[in-house]
């Protein structure tokens, strides 16, 4: 075997040693640094005991970055939800109200004085949503209630129907009394 040959067979053995070590080796250092720099620190991330502070970290990758904003946003709604279950499950309070207060509220304020018993029904209903459509439906005391269906059993009150154009539900008594009350 002469001189050049023998380089050329050293030549292409390096050639091959270097093509493996180039693909087969490039794959593996990748996997090695998804390894540690994504799976690791995300599963820490994960297995973070509940309760924690949680911080941003601007130094870490993208990935735990998200999963440490999620949970800052998970925090946020329970500390939101608490606060909200402590208002709800707070005992009611009696409330006085000057008459500039009063023009600003949301309540609806029913004063009964000179209504007929069916229009006081009525009036004293808790509504909580009007559905327009086919059938029309009410939200009353949590319940949702169609046309011909009783709303009080007592006066034999019923949801009567809607009329849209002018902004009322109607109910019907066991007489056939029609009653209306704005939406």
């Amino acid at each position: 075997m002469s001189n050049t040959a023998q380089k050329l067979t050293v030549a292409r053995a390096f050639l091959v040693v270097f093509k493996w070590t180039l693909f087969g080796g490039a794959p593996l250092v990748g996997l090695y640094y998804l390894v540690t720099h994504v799976i690791i620190p995300v599963r820490e991330e994960m297995g973070r005991a509940k309760g924690t502070t949680t911080v941003v970290d601007k130094e870490a990758s993208g990935l735990v970055q998200a999963v440490q904003q999620a949970r800052l946003t998970v925090e946020k709604h329970d500390a939101n939800t608490e606060y909200l279950n402590q208002i709800a499950g707070a005992p009611e309070r009696t409330v006085k109200t000057t008459p500039a207060e009063k023009r600003h509220s949301t309540a609806r304020v029913v004063s009964t004085a000179g209504m007929s018993r069916g229009e006081e029904v009525v009036a004293l209903l808790r509504l909580g949503a009007v559905i327009d459509g086919k059938p029309p439906r009410l939200l009353i005391d949590g319940k949702v209630v169609r046309p011909g269906e009783l709303v009080n059993e007592e006066y034999g009150l019923r949801f009567h129907g809607l009329d849209v154009a002018e902004h009322a539900v109607l109910f019907a008594n066991a007489a056939g009394a029609i009653f209306r009350r704005s939406y």
